[in-house]
């Protein structure tokens, strides 16, 4: 079994709309997530937000949210379904993980396979580093630290593992530290210590990570199920006042929409679109396309268009879309992957 790794190492902030020539962090008291244009200006993970802010005095400040960042990474998901079935997702680095072998074979190949991934990241404007490698947990730790690895066999997987410095492992610093006085620099000599004299040290935790690292271990992980019906949101943290700026969360959304539809092998004929408002009631506006449309840039045109037509009631903090009816393709085209249907599935 082939994995292939995601990881978004900006998704807290490519969550949330902004210009990316101006410094953007991810902070509460330190920074957490930083842009290409805040670490030029010399902005460092761990540091205060107050240095950040003396180090960039335009610094614009995201607040953490999980919640959004997980709302986001399943939205991602639903690209990342047009190519796999097999999804999981993973909140806490952020990343997704889906399985390659049936996608190889459907695609012509594993390069193809993950082209085909990457095209719907690249379509949701996230930035992703990624590899490929038979236990997940490999497959996470190349993305994060060795990007464009394919390791297609165990021994090849192994081989990449070797290379990574002793602090790349996914340890606590303090056992990071600790193995750092025992002399160990390379992940190749951490892997061949004894697994007793490892666990009687740093417990079983850490010599069962390293197992499923190399794959000697099990690595359970908890399938993604797509939802039944396509209803996604997106708030933002101020109000927007312009219609301008309603195209970044339309497209994202459209985005998610057109991978929805195209797995189920359907097209859309009538969306809700509805704006929530700061202190007001919402507004609702439905869509049409008689003919029906599964094409994102269409389904963009579509919405924006007919929002052309109405005056904002005041400023608006989020935006919903609702797939609301739809047909199947012409000539009884059928879904993409057969629909899971037991959320929670182990794999």
């Amino acid at each position: 079994m082939l994995w292939l790794a995601l990881h978004l190492p900006l998704l807290p902030l490519e969550a949330v709309a902004g210009d990316d020539a101006v410094p953007r962090v991810v902070a509460d008291r330190m920074v957490r997530v930083a842009n290409p244009a805040a670490r030029a200006a010399g902005v460092q993970l761990g540091m205060t937000a107050a240095t950040a802010q003396s180090l960039a005095p335009d610094i614009v400040t995201v607040p953490p949210d999980p919640a959004r960042d997980r709302r986001v990474l399943e939205g991602l998901a639903l690209h990342l379904w047009t190519v796999t079935s097999l999804i999981t997702l993973m909140p806490e680095s952020p990343a997704l993980l889906g399985e390659m072998d049936g996608s190889a074979r459907l695609f012509g190949g594993v390069p193809p396979a993950i082209d085909a991934a990457l095209a719907g990241m690249a379509a949701a404007g996230v930035t992703v580093q990624w590899a490929a490698s038979p236990a997940p947990a490999a497959a996470l730790l190349l993305a994060r630290e060795r990007p464009g690895t394919i390791a297609s066999s165990m021994e090849r997987q192994r081989l990449a593992l070797d290379t990574l410095p002793v602090h790349c492992l996914p340890f606590s610093q303090k056992v990071i530290e600790a193995l750092m006085r025992l002399g160990l620099r390379r992940t190749s000599e951490v892997l061949q210590l004894p697994r007793a004299g490892l666990q009687r040290r740093f417990g079983t935790d850490i010599v069962r990570q390293l197992d499923q690292l190399t794959g000697a271990a099990p690595d359970p992980r908890l399938r993604w199920s797509p939802p039944a019906r396509f209803d996604r949101r997106m708030e933002w943290p101020v109000p927007v006042e312009a219609m301008e700026a309603l195209v970044f969360p339309l497209r994202r959304l459209a985005g998610e929409m057109a991978a929805y539809l195209s797995v189920r092998g359907q097209l859309a004929t009538a969306i809700l679109v509805t704006l929530e408002h700061e202190g007001r009631a919402d507004t609702a506006i439905e869509v049409r396309a008689a003919s029906g449309t599964g094409d994102a840039e269409h389904l963009l045109v579509l919405i924006t268009n007919r929002l052309a037509t109405i005056t904002l009631a005041g400023p608006v903090r989020a935006l919903r879309l609702q797939l609301v009816a739809e047909r199947e393709v012409p000539l009884g085209s059928a879904a993409l992957f057969d629909d899971p249907t037991t959320q929670g599935e182990r794999t």
